[in-house]
């Protein structure tokens, strides 16, 4: 999928941002084309992802209003542990698998993980591994949120607040 200068895009790792443009880096003695996005809510303020490997890296558009009104979903939903089946499993297999939902770039999962894990920080406190992830994946929604509605990320921040409750 060709992306445009301006538009709105999700990388699976470092969350919502803009094409800010598209250049051309010569490296090893190959040029490459590289979208180069502003990443907002990430560490680094840009990132840069080759044209040529946009889609095996997951590179997408921002979710439809459709998948954003099922993220909603599930943060108001009730029951709230979605992976019931790891609780009994060890910490570490447990954090891979949730990590690994988060990575996958598919907001549906991020959203379950973290309302799994929002769930669990009001029964008792989360590591520090944990607090982590929840808060990467609250990240990720609160970006997904702000860029498919167009609303300031304060905004997303309270619906998602109002939506956990």
């Amino acid at each position: 999928m060709a992306f445009r200068v301006g538009e709105k895009v999700v990388h699976p790792a470092h969350g919502v941002g803009v094409v800010r443009e598209i250049t051309i880096q010569r490296v090893l003695g190959h040029e490459t084309q590289y979208y180069v996005i502003e990443t907002p809510l990430n560490e680094l303020d840009r990132v840069m992802v080759p044209v040529a490997n946009a889609d095996t890296l997951g590179l997408r558009k921002v979710a439809s209003e459709e998948i954003i009104d099922q993220m909603l979903k599930i943060l108001r939903d009730r029951h709230g542990n979605y992976f019931e089946i790891l609780e009994d499993e060890s910490f570490h297999r447990r954090h891979k698998e949730y990590l690994d939902k988060v990575q996958s770039g598919n907001i549906l999962e991020v959203a379950k993980v973290y309302k799994t894990l929002y769930e669990r920080s009001r029964e008792r406190d989360l590591g520090l591994k944990e607090k982590f992830l929840m808060e990467r994946a609250e990240k990720m929604i609160m970006g997904e949120l702000s860029y498919a509605r167009n609303i300031s990320f304060e905004k997303a921040q309270e619906v998602i607040e109002n939506g956990r409750a």
